[in-house]
């Protein structure tokens, strides 16, 4: 991917797309090492759950519960082509690919609110219309992804892993991407210091305790509102550039008062309220509006949100 950017004498930005565990990584590291340059991310998202079907995670134990007589050749079939809702996108389990989507995030390597984008919805367009235009700042501005990549932006990076519990395949690839940039690669003990400052905060597959898909994340606020949490603990570096070309501390303010964020805040505030004490104390967030044939729901543990495709 490094060649093959370099191969274009005329560039003068480069825009990585990529979703999954290797391809996603392997772009990150491509797109750090051109520091030189504009560029950013655009995370291909992760694909919908699928009613009365198994995740994309317990599908692939198909074959091994079949082997071992615990389901039947039928049910097998079934599932093992009911896994996805839509086409393209990640697992919808935070593995490798939804963790380094994350990461990308977090390193300010893609935009807000970018990462685990339901697959074919119209956020996609949107997403990929916004990162065009970030470039194009970008160049504006003298950015390079050379400035987006520093070493607050990696302490960022170690944060957000942390909140999310993500997958630990992201323990070599931030250091891969890291050391792609020129910087000092995170060390054992900067990983326990992050995992110790930050709670997890994200209930989403494979750890629950209920377990939502991916999708759900994004229709919760995603990294952004997550951030919000880890920025009221003094657990984020503020200063760090985005691809959007602002500090990650205005990118927060703006996300924090948006109106994409408002109207749902306010609904899932009040039901909180209606809801009562027994139901914060079993952590069930209540019933979310979600898209028709899709399930969606709240996730993050300290304050649910909800929004519409």
């Amino acid at each position: 991917m490094r060649r093959l950017a370099r191969s274009l004498p005329t560039r003068h930005g480069v825009i990585g797309i990529a979703s999954c565990d290797k391809g996603l990584p392997a772009m990150m590291m491509a797109l750090a090492g051109e520091k030189h340059l504009p560029g950013l991310v655009i995370p291909g998202g992760v694909t919908l759950p699928a009613r009365d079907a198994e995740d994309a995670g317990k599908v692939q134990s198909l074959g091994a519960r079949f082997a071992h007589g615990m389901i039947s050749l039928e049910y097998a079939a079934e599932m093992g082509c009911r896994a996805c809702g839509s086409g393209g996108g990640g697992c919808q389990f935070l593995g490798t690919a939804a963790t380094a989507q994350v990461v990308a995030e977090a390193l300010g390597m893609a935009l807000a609110h970018s990462a685990l984008a339901p697959s074919g919805e119209p956020a996609w367009l949107e997403l990929a219309r916004r990162s065009a235009l970030a470039v194009l700042r970008q160049q504006e501005l003298g950015l390079r992804m050379g400035d987006l990549l520093t070493s607050a932006a990696l302490e960022n990076a170690l944060i957000l892993h942390a909140a999310f519990g993500g997958s630990t395949n992201l323990l070599l690839h931030i250091p891969a991407i890291a050391h792609a940039a020129g910087l000092p690669r995170p060390s054992v003990g900067d990983w326990i210091r992050a995992n110790r400052a930050a709670p997890r905060l994200v209930d989403v597959l494979p750890n629950g305790p209920r377990g939502y898909a991916t999708t759900a994340v994004y229709m919760a606020g995603g990294v952004p509102e997550v951030m919000l949490h880890l920025r009221s603990l003094g657990l984020l570096r503020l200063d760090a550039l985005t691809a959007g070309g602002e500090t990650l501390g205005t990118v927060l303010q703006a996300w924090e008062e948006s109106e994409r964020r408002q109207p749902r805040r306010r609904a899932v505030d009040r039901r909180h309220l209606e809801a009562g004490a027994e139901q914060a104390s079993n952590h069930r967030p209540p019933d979310a509006a979600g898209c028709p044939g899709h399930d969606r729901g709240a996730l993050l543990v300290a304050h649910q949100i909800d929004s519409r495709c």
